[in-house]
């Protein structure tokens, strides 16, 4: 209620917890519609987790409540709020972006020739980083809801036999996609994940040239280490795609903390 409170005059007084947590779901979800490209692109998402409910709510509530136990609920909560308020704090370096993204014509969209005025790297290479690995820890969510959705339990079928979620959560980030991948409802999300490019801005070596304002990171090929170069501009875009990436995922924390009546922990 104290997140809430801080985005609206006055919060209703609901009969019950889930009523209250769907509401509160739906007030952050409709405010920060307003700073991603296409608000729409959660419709497939939504779509996806009403079917699972659907198809097993007790399943479903069932895993809302294994998140609740083991911590991740109130977890993944932190990081979701961490990621919108540095979000808002770099606001001002996103906003020509976002204008041109939501608002311009697509034949107006190549960048490649603008420059931004506010430079600050080394503050945006850590929300890149944030904004790619909560969207991962989404996903194990997406994915969950997906399997419901389609079989009625979060049951992976692989080539050695039946896995849990839970095996796919500790997977590497690098890898996930070979399960996310059979799923065209993540397209979306995971095309906008560079994890080359998070890998490089978390290398020590990442740094921003003044001299031709680019940012230069290495990457990794057999023994040696690759020089990249990409343009400060391209990285605020992939940097803001990342966000409206991980923002599509947030839809599915949205059904969870519904399922789970509002509890963090």
């Amino acid at each position: 209620k104290k997140d809430a409170a801080g985005i609206v005059r006055e919060v209703p007084d609901l009969p019950d917890e889930e009523n209250w947590a769907g509401w509160l779901m739906e007030v952050t979800r409709h405010y920060f519609d307003f700073f991603v490209t296409d608000p729409s692109l959660t419709n497939g998402m939504g779509m996806v987790a009403a079917k699972a409910v659907q198809r097993s709510a007790d399943t479903f509530r069932a895993l809302a409540g294994q998140y609740v136990a083991s911590g991740r609920m109130i977890a993944l909560w932190k990081e979701v709020k961490s990621v919108r308020r540095q979000f808002m704090e770099h606001y001002e370096t996103f906003l020509p972006i976002l204008m041109v993204r939501r608002y311009w014509r697509e034949d107006q969209q190549d960048i490649a020739h603008y420059e931004l005025s506010v430079k600050n790297f080394e503050d945006l290479k850590s929300f890149y980083i944030d904004c790619v690995e909560t969207s991962f820890r989404l996903l194990v969510i997406g994915l969950a809801t997906v399997l419901i959705e389609q079989t009625g339990t979060p049951t992976i079928k692989t080539s050695k036999g039946d896995r849990d979620i839970w095996w796919f959560e500790q997977m590497k980030n690098g890898i996930k996609n070979g399960q996310l991948d059979k799923h065209p409802v993540f397209k979306p999300i995971t095309d906008a994940l560079d994890l080359g490019l998070r890998n490089g801005v978390g290398h020590h070596s990442a740094h921003y040239d003044v001299s031709n304002d680019e940012i230069a990171y290495v990457k990794p090929d057999d023994a040696s280490l690759m020089q990249l170069q990409l343009s400060y501009t391209g990285f605020v875009d992939k940097a803001f795609n990342a966000f409206c990436a991980f923002e599509l995922a947030t839809m599915f924390f949205q059904f969870l903390f519904v399922a789970g009546r509002g509890k963090l922990a």
